[in-house]
């Protein structure tokens, strides 16, 4: 806080206590009879009771009159600055209150968010399928600023989703126009998921079958190009859960896609061997649930 002056006119005073208006009058009227003694000792002017000697008189006085009217533009300056200085500290006063109702409705609006993104949460039953490790933590992660009021994610979290969307896309895209699927593909589209998943702190099943690619360990359902979207699938679809407690800018369209695809339609193509081999799969005629 600025320290105040001695000098500085008070705001909280009423204009007629101020001790300007009073020492600013004293001090002009002071010198305005110094100069009159002055003038008065030195010359001696002698009254007259006529016009004459009147203006005599105010000619001589002409200087200490002069001081002493001072005291009118003064007091007309003294009186707009303490108005100028009390609307500045009542608009302060005003901001300040502003600011503590906005602070204390950011500080509602953020422990009501918290507590329905865990009922949230519990709805979804992705707790007892030990998807999410901690609530707090989560929430922590996808929402870092919300006690600023800002419930948008981070860059990096969008950058995630981004990278994985944009792999499925190709992944979605290949299904339907025939491709070659290879361990590159493979590793690329688990990777981006299981990366989400580790930035947002979720488990992720380690139940099914375990294929080693290249010194990583993957694991899908079975080892089959159905099993291997079925892990897609069910990750997207638990994912896709978690992210939608908040609308966000981010695009997630063939996430959706791969979370929504029905598994009847992907053929069942043995991948034991995408390790040493690349594995030719014809056009599907994907469908939507």
């Amino acid at each position: 806080m600025k320290n105040k002056s001695k000098f500085d006119i008070d705001p909280l005073k009423s204009f007629y206590d101020l001790p300007q208006l009073k020492y600013g009058v004293l001090v002009i009227s002071f010198f305005s009879l110094i100069s009159t003694t002055i003038i008065w000792i030195i010359d001696s002017p002698d009254l007259l009771v006529s016009s004459e000697g009147f203006n005599n008189l105010f000619e001589i006085y002409k200087a200490p009159l002069g001081i002493l009217a001072m005291v009118i533009p003064y007091i007309a300056f003294l009186a707009t600055t303490h108005r100028s200085v009390q609307a500045k500290e009542q608009i302060e006063a005003t901001n300040k209150q502003i600011s503590i109702i906005m602070n204390q409705n950011i500080f509602a609006n953020y422990y009501k968010h918290v507590d329905e993104f865990g009922k949230y949460l519990e709805s979804l039953n992705l707790i007892g399928k030990n998807i999410i490790k901690s609530k707090n933590t989560l929430y922590n992660i996808l929402y870092p600023n919300s006690k600023k009021g800002d419930y948008s994610f981070e860059p990096h979290i969008k950058n995630s989703l981004s990278s994985l969307n944009e792999s499925f896309g190709e992944l979605f895209n290949n299904l339907g126009s025939g491709f070659n699927f290879d361990q590159n593909l493979l590793k690329e589209n688990s990777e981006n998921i299981d990366g989400v998943f580790h930035t947002l702190n979720l488990n992720h099943s380690r139940n099914g079958v375990r294929i080693n690619i290249g010194g990583e360990m993957y694991v899908f359902e079975e080892l089959t190009l159905q099993g291997f979207i079925s892990t897609l699938k069910s990750k997207s679809s638990d994912l896709l859960k978690v992210i939608n407690f908040e609308p966000y800018s981010t695009d997630t369209h063939y996430i959706l896609m791969i979370s929504s695809i029905n598994l009847d339609c992907i053929p069942i193509i043995n991948i034991h061997n995408i390790d040493k081999e690349i594995i030719t799969v014809p056009k599907i005629e994907l469908e939507i649930i």
